[in-house]
């Protein structure tokens, strides 16, 4: 099953990076101009290209103040907002891994298949404080790289992912991996 379109969910993840401009993309990007340019499948065009089948959540332009000046770097990222506690009350904020959906048992092309950013922002979001409790910037690239060549050790698993609802085969990519980076959050 793939994860339908749901107006309350847009909102979470619309909150959740609003919480990031302030708190996890200044650290990542440390004095830096960050222009969000946000692709949506209900935008159409290439913003449709770029969410839905290629997995990309926003482009940055990114400016620096101190090298590169007056010049652009482009950024794809993916954007994987969770929040503390699942459905069931499980605190997910204790889990040693991110995961990526791998297959869809309808045949849709899953988040595995479809991902061309170059980089994934996967973290905690609370709404009832609308900050991002843990955030990890994920190198997507050597990801994909480590698993189609047999160097990743991550895991290949089918159960509930941890929204605790769909049955779906999915990566577990262990958090501390040179791939993974835990970002240090300043509140803003």
């Amino acid at each position: 099953m793939n994860t339908p379109y749901c107006l309350k969910e847009q909102k979470f993840s619309d909150s959740a990076h609003a919480a990031a401009e302030r708190m996890v993309y200044p650290a990542i990007f440390p004095d830096c101009v960050v222009e969000y340019d946000r692709q949506s499948v209900g935008d159409g065009g290439e913003g449709r290209v770029n969410d839905g089948e290629k997995a990309i959540d926003y482009v940055l332009n990114i400016k620096s103040k101190v090298v590169y000046i007056n010049q652009k770097l482009t950024f794809t990222v993916q954007e994987r907002w969770r929040r503390p506690k699942t459905d069931k009350g499980f605190n997910v904020l204790n889990a040693n891994d991110i995961t990526i959906t791998a297959t869809n048992p309808t045949g849709a092309r899953s988040e595995w298949e479809k991902m061309q950013c170059q980089w994934m922002l996967y973290g905690f979001y609370c709404e009832s404080t609308d900050a991002i409790l843990k955030a990890y910037w994920v190198d997507v690239n050597l990801i994909r790289w480590k698993a189609v060549s047999g160097e990743a050790g991550y895991q290949f698993q089918y159960g509930p992912g941890p929204n605790g609802r769909s049955f779906q085969r999915f990566y577990s990519v262990p958090i501390g991996l040179p791939e993974v980076w835990e970002i240090q959050l300043d509140e803003a």
